[in-house]
């Protein structure tokens, strides 16, 4: 049954029907059998051809039907509206139903050309999903990327870039045209790998690192800056790092935490290493300003030094310090320790309640001298030899005077006095008396040398603070004399910041300090003292 639309064509176009199909054309041709409807305008004239006019109608939105009435899937018809919002919206062109909604025909300026597309706006043309669907690209019917839906939420994966394949080192997934051996891949799950000429350089772990894939040298370090390739940080061996400039190594820290500088391989037994070198003799330079330190040195066991110095030279010196901000001064033929002060070379303070001494000094014949030993008593030098001083001579050479010693602690004092009438009463310097103890254990020792005539003297009243000189048989001379006393020195009580200490001077023949056995720090710790055995 023919349409109004077919009839308003019949006085155009001659019509032909037959069987099931219908034919409308200007040459009286058959339809073709496949078509239920074909129309022909060639055969009409250039300025007369006509087209086929589909319903046009006011659609509202995409998802809603009117105002077509139950339309049959695949029904076509024009849009003259716009309309609708979002994913719903709808404007002037064409669109089919298709059984749920109006689907609108693609056109240019609408759809993506596979040649190309010309006049987009970066704000409103885009290639992709309106939907919450993902947009999956694939090459030769394979899944190679895609771009995930979502906005993101708690699990963050709305817009990612997802690869399928892994990739190699030589192929890497995402790499360069011109490169593409070089780029990002997978090599293992949750690993992130690196590569530059098909070569793998950097990885990162299923862990908080970066792991490099090749050890390096001196003079090419792994980890290194693009303006100075020979400046860097490189792997020696198994756990040993090697720190480098201008290609050469500068620094080593082996796998026992051994550091050497300008060393290949530190010494068996030091922890830290410094080697001096051509043009640089000081190996290690502390500088600190106010009141820090340049160098400081700690141990923590009876057998280890805080500081320790060793001088390889048969004339070196092993240490050397000055203070006061003076220049240093040492011995041309070498010394343990040569120090240098203002007003003080060397200080010592020692704190023990026990045995113990400011100085103590040994050499290798068994002799030894304590400076400032409690032993108990205060001995300010104890030691083997001599006590004495330099004096000139007549030919102003220096020679030796020797000190007279006593077995007890003695204080002696002299001077002058003159009989008055055969009496005279010598009173000792305050100070003198003051220092001495005087009782019937320690009784005081006078001695008078006369100086003029006079039957004799002798002495009585003794006490700590003098004694009187008698003339014999009664004799009533005014004969000078000279007088000298040897006492007992008193004990003392000395206080300081660890207490106090009552010093006690009265024994005679006290005992000596043992001598103290050095230890050899080569012996024990090796050649150079610093491996212990």
């Amino acid at each position: 049954m023919l349409r109004p639309v077919a009839l308003l064509l019949l006085p155009l176009l001659p019509l032909y029907a037959l069987a099931q199909n219908v034919g409308i054309n200007a040459n009286g041709a058959a339809p073709a059998a496949s078509a239920m409807l074909d129309i022909d305008v060639t055969a009409l004239p250039a300025n007369a051809k006509q087209g086929l006019l589909v319903p046009r109608i006011a659609l509202t939105a995409t998802n809603v039907a009117a105002p077509v009435v139950g339309p049959a899937a695949s029904l076509l018809v024009y849009n003259t509206n716009t309309a609708g919002a979002g994913l719903t919206a709808v404007s002037p062109g064409y669109y089919y139903w298709g059984g749920a909604q109006w689907v609108r025909f693609a056109q240019d300026g609408v759809a993506w050309q596979l040649l190309g597309n010309a006049g987009t706006v970066a704000a409103t043309n885009f290639l992709g999903t309106t939907d919450n669907v993902a947009l999956r690209l694939r090459t030769n019917n394979l899944e190679r990327f895609e771009i995930s839906t979502g906005t993101g939420g708690a699990a963050g994966t709305g817009g990612r870039l997802w690869a399928f394949q892994d990739g190699t080192a030589a192929l890497p997934i995402y790499s360069w045209s011109a490169n593409n051996n070089t780029g990002i891949f997978r090599p293992l799950a949750s690993t992130l790998g690196f590569s530059t000429n098909a070569v793998e350089r950097f990885r990162i772990p299923n862990a908080n690192q970066v792991h490099a894939m090749a050890d390096g040298t001196a003079a090419l370090p792994f980890y290194s800056w693009g303006a100075n390739t020979n400046l860097g940080m490189y792997r020696i061996g198994a756990n040993i790092l090697g720190l480098s400039t201008t290609g050469l190594e500068r620094m080593r820290i082996q796998a026992n935490g051994q550091v050497s500088v300008n060393n290949a391989a530190p010494p068996a037994g030091y922890q830290f290493h410094v080697a001096a070198s051509a043009g640089l003799p000081t190996a290690i330079y502390g500088v600190a300003a106010g009141d820090w330190d340049g160098v400081h040195g700690q141990a923590g066991g009876p057998n280890g030094f805080g500081l320790w110095g060793r001088n390889l030279n048969v004339n070196g010196t092993a240490v050397v310090g000055a203070g006061n901000n003076l220049v240093s001064f040492y011995m041309p033929a070498g010394s343990g320790g040569a120090f240098t002060g203002f007003t003080t070379s060397t200080y010592h303070f020692y704190t023990t309640g026990g045995v113990g001494q400011a100085a103590l000094m040994q050499d290798a014949f068994g002799a030894q001298w304590n400076v400032g030993l409690w032993n108990p008593g205060y001995w300010k030098i104890l030691g083997t030899g001599l006590v004495g001083t330099v004096v000139k001579d007549l030919e102003d050479r220096s020679v030796a005077l020797i000190c007279p010693e006593a077995p007890d602690a003695l204080f002696q004092d002299h001077g002058m006095g003159q009989l008055v009438n055969g009496r005279a009463r010598i009173s000792f310097d305050p100070i003198y008396s003051k220092n001495i103890l005087v009782d019937s254990e320690h009784p005081i020792k006078v001695f008078v040398q006369l100086e003029g005539e006079c039957n004799g003297v002798y002495v009585t009243n003794k006490s700590a603070q003098g004694f009187e000189v008698v003339e014999l048989m009664n004799g009533a001379s005014n004969a000078p004399f000279a007088w000298s006393v040897v006492a007992q020195r008193a004990n003392e009580t000395l206080s300081g910041p660890n207490g106090t200490r009552e010093v006690d001077y009265r024994g005679r023949w006290q005992p000596a300090p043992k001598y103290e056995t050095p230890v050899n720090v080569e012996a024990t710790r090796g050649a150079l003292g610093g491996q212990r055995e």
